[in-house]
C-alpha cells in the first residue's frame, strides 16, 4: 500500500524557496511529479479495492458480513459482561471471607504477641536485675581491691618517705658540718689577714710618726710622701672594707637527729662589743698628731746668723687628709640612703605607691594559681570529667585581690592628697577592679577550657593544660595583676581628686603607642567625668603603663 502523501497536512507550498519572480521553478515541478505519483498510486489502490469488493459478491455481501460479525461482537460483549458480573460476585464475597479470616488472624497473634511481650519484659527485668547484682557485687569486689593497692600504695610511699627523710635529715647534717667547717675556715683566714693588715698598719703608723717626729721633717710634703700618703690611704680604705666580716659562733657538737627530728639550720651571731680596727688605728694616729705640736726645722737651706729663721705657716689640710680619713673610719654607723622625693612625678609616685602591692598581689595570685593547677591535675588523673568554671576560677583568684583592691585605692586617696593638695582624701573603690578581676578568671578559664579540648591522651591533655598554667605563673599573671592594682589606683585617685576641688587632670604617657589612652596625646579632662570621646581611664589594655596628672 502507498503511502498517502496528499493530505492536507502533506501537500502544501511550506519550505518552498521563493524569489522575486515567485516560487522557485524547479521545487514547484518536483513537486508536481511527486503529487502525480502519489496520484497514481492511490487510483491503483483503489481499482485494486473495487476489484476485491466485486470478487467477493459486491457491497451488499460485504454489508450482510460486517452485520454478522455485529452480532456474534454482541453476543460476546455479553457473555463477557455476565462473566465479569459473576467474578465481580465472587471477588466481594471471596474479600469478606479473606477480610475476616485477616481479623481473626490478626487478633490471633496480637494476643500472642501480647502474651511474649510479658513474657519478654519479665524475662529482661530478672535479667537486668541480674546485671545489676552483678555490676554491684564486681564493684565492690573492684573497690576493695582499689582500696587494698591504695592501702599497699601508701605504705609504700610512707616507707619511701621515710627513707627520703632520712637521707635528707643525713645530708642535711653532712652540709651543716661541711658549712660549719667552711666557716671555721674562713673565720681563721679572715683573722689571719686582720692581724696582717693590724700589723702593717701599725708598721706604717710607726714610720709616719718617725717622720713627724724626725729633725729633718719638712713642712712641705715631697712627691714621695704624697705617694706614700696615697699607698697608706689606699690601705686604710681596703682595711676599712674589711670590716664587714662577721664572726661565726662555733656550736658545739649535738648528737646526731633522729628519724622523726627536723633539723635545725644555726647561723653566726654578730658581736657589736668586738674591738674595731679602725679605732685602734685612729688612737695611734692621734697619738701621733700630738706630737706636732714641737717646732719643725727647715733641710731644704742654712740661713744667716744674724737673721732669724721665718717658719712658714703649717698648711691647711685636703680633703684627702689622712686625719680626715680616720675621722671617717671612727663613724660606725652605715648611712641608709635617703630615697627621693617623687611627690612631683606621678609616673615615680605611683611605682613608689602601688609597685609593693602589686608585688603582694602577684604572690597571692601565683599561690592560688598553683593550688588551683595541683586541684585540677588531681581531678584529671581520676577522671577527665574537670571542667573550668569562670566563676569558680574567681572564686578562687578574687579574695587574693580584694585586699590589694582596696589597699591601691588608698593609695589613689594618698596620691591625690600629694599631687593635688587634697588635704582630706578618701579611697574609693570602684566596680573596674573586680570586672577585671572576673574577665582574668574568664581568660584562665578559656584558656584551661581549649587545653582540654586540644584533643589527644589523658598525658597530652595534662601536658597541655600544665603548660597553661605555667604560662600563668609567669607573665599572664603579672600583666592582670597589674592592670587590676593600676585601675583600682587610678579610680580612686580621680575620685579624690574630684571630691577635692580638682578641676582638671591630664595624662601622662611613656612613649610608647597606647590605642585610646589620653597619656600619650597628654590630653586633659575633669576628674570627675569620662575622657574625651573615645578614650578611657588608664590602664586602658593589660600593656597600659600610662597614669594621670593634676593640672589645678
Amino acid at each position: 500500500m502507498a503511502e498517502d502523501t496528499l493530505g492536507p497536512d502533506t501537500f502544501s507550498t511550506r519550505g518552498i524557496p521563493t524569489s522575486r519572480r515567485g516560487y522557485d521553478r524547479k521545487v514547484v515541478d518536483a513537486l508536481v511529479a511527486d503529487a502525480v505519483v502519489a496520484w497514481t498510486a492511490l487510483e491503483s489502490r483503489h481499482r485494486e479495492l473495487v476489484a476485491a469488493i466485486e470478487r467477493s459478491g459486491g457491497l451488499e455481501y460485504l454489508e450482510r458480513d460486517l452485520g454478522a460479525i455485529a452480532a456474534d461482537v454482541g453476543r460476546i460483549l455479553t457473555a463477557a459482561t455476565e462473566a465479569a458480573e459473576g467474578l465481580r460476585s465472587r471477588a466481594e464475597a471471596d474479600a469478606a471471607r479473606v477480610k475476616q479470616d485477616a481479623g481473626a488472624a490478626a487478633a490471633e497473634r496480637l494476643s500472642a504477641a501480647s502474651s511474649q511481650a510479658e513474657a519478654m519484659i519479665t524475662e529482661a527485668d530478672r535479667q537486668a536485675y541480674g546485671l545489676r547484682r552483678d555490676a554491684w557485687d564486681a564493684g565492690m569486689s573492684l573497690l576493695a581491691g582499689v582500696r587494698l593497692v591504695v592501702d599497699d600504695v601508701l605504705a609504700a610511699a610512707e616507707d619511701q618517705a621515710q627513707v627520703i627523710r632520712a637521707d635528707a635529715e643525713k645530708e642535711s647534717h653532712r652540709r651543716s658540718m661541711m658549712t660549719r667547717k667552711e666557716a671555721e675556715e674562713i673565720i681563721r683566714n679572715a683573722k689571719f689577714e686582720a692581724d696582717r693588715q693590724l700589723n702593717m698598719a701599725r708598721e706604717l703608723a710607726q714610720e709616719m710618726l718617725d717622720r713627724v717626729q724626725g729633725a729633718e721633717s719638712s713642712v712641705i710634703p715631697t712627691n714621695a710622701e704624697r705617694q706614700r700618703r696615697r699607698e697608706i690611704m689606699d690601705q686604710i680604705e681596703r682595711i676599712r672594707a674589711e670590716r664587714t666580716i662577721e664572726d661565726v659562733t662555733v656550736l658545739p657538737a649535738e648528737r646526731a637527729p633522729t628519724p622523726g627530728e627536723t633539723p635545725r639550720v644555726l647561723f653566726g651571731v654578730l658581736d657589736p662589743q668586738a674591738p674595731d680596727l679602725s679605732d685602734a688605728l685612729a688612737a695611734e694616729v692621734e697619738s701621733m698628731r700630738g706630737d706636732e705640736t714641737t717646732p719643725r726645722r727647715s733641710r731644704s737651706r742654712a740661713v744667716e746668723p744674724t737673721a732669724p729663721a721665718r717658719r712658714a705657716a703649717p698648711p691647711v689640710p685636703a680633703a684627702d687628709d689622712v686625719g680626715t680619713l680616720f675621722e671617717a673610719l671612727r663613724v660606725t654607723a652605715e648611712h641608709e640612703p635617703v630615697a627621693p622625693d617623687a611627690s612631683g612625678d606621678p609616673m615615680a609616685l605611683r611605682d613608689r605607691l602601688v609597685l609593693p602591692l602589686h608585688n603582694q598581689g602577684l604572690r597571692d595570685t601565683k599561690r592560688r594559681i598553683v593550688d588551683l593547677q595541683n586541684a585540677g591535675l588531681e581531678a584529671l588523673k581520676v577522671s577527665r570529667a574537670w571542667s573550668p568554671d569562670q566563676d569558680m576560677i574567681a572564686g578562687q583568684l578574687g579574695p587574693a585581690m580584694e585586699a590589694v583592691i582596696q589597699k591601691a585605692a588608698a593609695a589613689g586617696a594618698e596620691a591625690a592628697r600629694l599631687l593635688g593638695g587634697v588635704a582630706k582624701a578618701r579611697p574609693y573603690v570602684g566596680t573596674r577592679s573586680h570586672e577585671l578581676v572576673k574577665a582574668m578568671a574568664g581568660d584562665l578559664a578559656s584558656g584551661l577550657r581549649g587545653a582540654l579540648s586540644s584533643g589527644g591522651g589523658p598525658a597530652e591533655v595534662t601536658a597541655t593544660v600544665s603548660r597553661v598554667f605555667r604560662a600563668w605563673r609567669g607573665d599572664q599573671a603579672e600583666r592582670w595583676v597589674r592592670a587590676i592594682t593600676f585601675a583600682a589606683y587610678h579610680d580612686s585617685l580621680l575620685a579624690a581628686a574630684a571630691a577635692g576641688g580638682v578641676s582638671r587632670v591630664v595624662g601622662v604617657g611613656t612613649g610608647r603607642p597606647c590605642q585610646a589612652c589620653p597619656g600619650p596625646g597628654s590630653v586633659e579632662w575633669e576628674p570627675g567625668g569620662s575622657p574625651p570621646e573615645g578614650m578611657r581611664v588608664p590602664p586602658v589594655d593589660l600593656d597600659c603603663l600610662c597614669t594621670v596628672r593634676v593640672v589645678n
